[in-house]
């Protein structure tokens, strides 16, 4: 059997959701609980607050963000009961997860409703994550995780927090999935990628190879080079750009052009061979 949130892994014996999609649900949670303190800080006005005589065409707006509004209120439902409803409306957040935690309660205790006035977001957060693993073990799972992902997306985009940029296409042969840089480092403090299906890590060298374009960021560069044992920093990469050693354009470094300069100028002894921390002795 698989997953029946991503389709794609296998579960463990008795669960319904594999460790990936149990893990990424935690995350919604806890980071929901984040989105939760940032909202308020979005519901300014969206237009100016300026008086007299607009030119012609000009339309009122909201003095507020209503989408944050929505949000912010637990009375707020995502019912579509008219046709001049939005087909895909916004949902509370508090509305939403106490709504979640209360079917949890329904089918993990026997139904135990929670007085409205008690009802506080940190207080159903913390319920939904002590139950997640069990709730692995139901079929249902899968509209769960849904739901609260749903509202999550919802959550960061009218935070303005916009998802990393994709690096580019898995390599696995059998896996069609994408690889974004992963927000923490590893263990070794490396910085990795990863890619959203298979979890294949990549280090900055092999992320050279998933980008669209030949030419990288610095970040980027500086990465690749500390993933081979070379410690560098931005001021010395732009100072080979003034020497004439490697070019630059508005794309950004070539790669393989820094690469090449490299093996000409820093023996391989010099190079570190395990934690890529010691400091680099290119001639700039």
């Amino acid at each position: 059997m698989t997953c029946l949130v991503c389709t794609r892994r296998d579960p463990a014996p008795a669960y319904y959701a594999c460790t990936q999609c149990i893990d990424r649900t935690r995350g919604h949670l806890r980071e929901l609980e984040l989105y939760a303190a940032w909202l308020p800080m979005f519901t300014g006005p969206t237009g100016g607050t300026g008086t007299g005589r607009r030119t012609p065409g000009y339309g009122s707006r909201p003095p507020a963000d209503l989408g944050v509004l929505v949000m912010l209120d637990h009375r707020s439902n995502g019912l579509v009961l008219g046709e001049d409803d939005d087909d895909s409306p916004l949902w509370s957040l508090l509305g939403t997860v106490h709504g979640c935690a209360q079917f949890v309660r329904r089918h993990a205790t026997g139904y135990n409703p929670i007085p409205t006035r008690n009802v506080t977001l940190v207080r159903e957060i913390g319920y939904l994550l002590g139950r997640l693993d069990w709730c692995a073990h139901q079929p249902w799972i899968a509209d769960l995780a849904d739901d609260l992902a749903r509202l999550h997306a919802q959550a960061r985009a009218l935070t303005r927090d916009a998802p990393p940029e994709p690096l580019g296409q898995c390599l696995n042969d059998d896996c069609e999935g994408t690889v974004f840089w992963q927000l923490n480092p590893d263990d070794t403090g490396a910085q990795r990628a990863r890619c959203s299906a298979c979890d294949r890590t990549y280090s900055a060298l092999q992320v050279v190879t998933l980008a669209t374009t030949p030419r990288v960021a610095m970040d980027l560069v500086l990465l690749a080079l500390r993933d081979s044992g070379i410690t560098v920093t931005d001021a010395t990469v732009r100072s080979w750009v003034r020497r004439g050693h490697i070019t630059r354009t508005a794309a950004g470094y070539d790669l393989a052009e820094i690469t090449a300069h490299v093996d000409r100028t820093i023996p391989p002894r010099d190079r570190c061979t395990t934690t890529g921390r010691i400091q680099s002795s290119a001639p700039a």
